[in-house]
């Protein structure tokens, strides 16, 4: 019986765990899911602070998480992880009931479920609960080492979110996701997964055959306000590197942004941040084909190289390399979780 408890206190903290590192893993994303959250209790008077809230609560998730797989704290923790779990299968229960036209996010943007889905899920979960919690559990305290590996996994838990805030998720499910080919709306193949992408002018035309002829770097900024003074200052310098290195600079933005020596394009906020959870972002597209996304500007020796390899050929290796990435962060939380 015991073992039993400990196995779905171990299964429910799994899923606790990796629910809140896919969303500690692209903050920008969890963020619109809280927005859509907001939206829909219409407590939008709160959407300013969706981004943090959605932080806080996907950190809150995970540090559960790893406190129900190391056993520290139990009966604390089993309070803690009941009221989580009713709490998110009522809101399931209210997505279920309305069915509003949002997707969510338990998983983040990395998988997306119906609202039955997430209702079933939330149910298995209370049952994981009461297999794990009930009767309530008499043990007191824990092996020392277990409190050592809760405190170093929240850490890195809280390093990697921190770190994940201001840059491109190592995971991109988006509809704007590299290795996906633009191509202007009415000419696509039927059967095809092409996508496309508006930008228009200042006077609204539309001007989005501009990302479908050679290379191209996009800047995109989907909050002009708050764009840096740093990235702000090296845009103009980076543009003509771009532009040397035989690109077409587009500097794309969700309202008015004036950039000495570039013209800038329009295109919706939430578009932008689908193609690059950056704010001022760099994406380089070669005729029409997302080949990948970077939070900083590359130089020109950088964007050299990048031209030197086919556009699929550099995308799959950039590709293998968040691969091996995701392995290791993987791998060196085991070793914490698992292994101290």
């Amino acid at each position: 019986m015991k073992s039993l408890r400990r196995y779905a206190a171990w299964l429910l903290g799994l899923v606790f765990f990796l629910s809140g590192m896919a969303k500690l893993s692209d903050p920008v994303g969890t963020g619109l899911i809280f927005e859509s959250y907001l939206k829909f209790f219409h407590i939008t008077f709160l959407m300013s602070l969706a981004k943090a809230l959605g932080f806080v609560l996907s950190l809150c998730e995970t540090v559960v998480g790893i406190a129900l797989l190391t056993g520290v704290w139990r009966r604390v923790v089993a309070w803690i992880t009941s009221v989580m779990t009713v709490f998110f299968t009522l809101i399931s229960l209210a997505l279920l009931i309305f069915n509003p036209d949002m997707d969510c996010g338990c998983f983040g943007q990395l998988v997306h479920l119906t609202h039955t889905q997430t209702f079933v899920k939330n149910i298995v979960l209370l049952l994981l609960c009461a297999a794990s919690f009930l009767p309530p559990d008499k043990t007191t305290g824990a092996k020392v080492r277990r409190y050592v590996s809760f405190a170093l996994a929240s850490a890195m838990a809280l390093a990697f979110g921190v770190v994940f805030l201001n840059i491109n998720p190592l995971t991109d499910n988006m509809d704007y996701k590299a290795s996906t080919n633009l191509i202007e709306e009415g000419k696509a193949p039927q059967d095809s997964d092409y996508k496309t992408l508006t930008l228009l002018d200042e006077y609204g035309a539309d001007c989005s055959y501009l990302l479908l002829e050679g290379p191209v770097a996009v800047v995109s900024v989907y909050d002009p306000q708050k764009l840096s003074a740093r990235k702000l200052s090296r845009l103009a310098s980076f543009a003509q590197d771009a532009l040397n290195a035989g690109y077409t600079p587009v500097l794309l933005s969700s309202d008015a942004l004036q950039v000495p020596g570039l013209e800038t394009y329009y295109a919706d906020r939430r578009v932008l941040l689908s193609l690059n959870r950056t704010n001022g972002g760099y994406t380089y597209i070669d005729d029409g084909y997302i080949v990948c996304k970077k939070s900083h500007y590359p130089s020109y020796e950088e964007m050299e190289q990048e031209q030197s390899l086919a556009a699929e050929e550099l995308c799959v290796k950039l590709s293998s390399h968040r691969t091996i990435a995701i392995q290791l962060i993987g791998l060196a939380f085991a070793a914490v979780l698992l292994l101290l």
